[in-house]
């Protein structure tokens, strides 16, 4: 795996999804979750937003000048963006990995904002959110 080091997150937000704009849900407000926590399983789509920053350190590991990502899985599966651009989706057997930064500095901000599907296959759990670093190798080519 080119994951070398992982660091939790914290709390996210889980907001029913009314309509396709991040920016309007987001403002709406929701409820804190955190990775662990219960997913809600009645087939509505939902965001789930995090504001994060990028930090000092993965594991033991310093984040500066690194390609950081975030390792992310919750319901169903869904469409990962950062800072309102689309990297990927993902589904509850696969999760996402997204670059957040192939230079890192850390204390930089990054908005994280996960359209998440409905429960189909019994994704009940906010399975994953954590900060790794990627091996450049993987994450150029």
């Amino acid at each position: 795996m080119s994951t070398v080091l992982r660091r939790s997150l914290g709390v996210f937000f889980c907001i029913l999804a009314v309509g396709s704009s991040i920016a309007a849900e987001y403002l709406a407000g929701g409820t804190p979750i955190k990775p662990g926590d219960g997913w809600p399983t009645d087939q509505k789509f939902r965001w789930l937003i995090g504001d994060l920053e990028i930090p000092e350190l993965i594991g033991k590991e310093p984040a500066s000048g690194k390609v950081v990502g975030l390792q992310i899985n919750c319901g169903d599966g869904g469409e990962v963006f950062i800072d309102e651009q689309l990297q990927t989706r993902f589904d509850n057997d696969h999760p996402a990995l997204v670059i957040v930064a192939e230079k890192a500095v850390p204390g930089t901000p990054a908005r994280v904002a996960v359209q998440v599907y409905g429960k189909v296959q019994g994704g009940d759990k906010f399975d994953q959110a954590n900060w790794v670093i990627i091996d450049p190798r993987r994450a150029n080519g």
